[in-house]
């Protein structure tokens, strides 16, 4: 795994792209074992372009993935691996909200 000291993540998806399609596939089998799982919370755009899209971790906003800013609050589906049609109710990451104050 590479370091980032600059806390970019396209950096760090482009050195470990197999290490984060392997975490994400295990987030997938974790959530199918749990039976009674009826909602799922997103923290921030990524992990609702994960769980919501069919794009990946590096899909953010400008390459055409969902805007947390114009999705946070609302319900929506899961629509990958064997959590498809969970409930979704993403929410802006907390370490966002430091950085933008307006989106409190």
């Amino acid at each position: 795994m590479v370091w980032i000291e600059s806390n970019n993540f396209q950096t760090f998806w482009k050195a470990n792209p197999k290490t984060i399609d392997t975490h994400i596939s295990l987030l997938f089998e974790e959530l199918s074992l749990l039976p009674s799982l009826n909602l799922i919370v997103p923290v921030g755009g990524r992990a609702l372009n994960v769980l919501c899209n069919s794009g990946t971790p590096e899909t953010n906003t400008k390459k055409g993935g969902m805007s947390i800013t114009n999705w946070r609050g609302s319900i929506i589906s899961a629509n990958r691996g064997k959590i498809k049609g969970k409930k979704c109710i993403p929410i802006i990451h907390p370490a966002a909200i430091m950085r933008a104050w307006l989106d409190r």
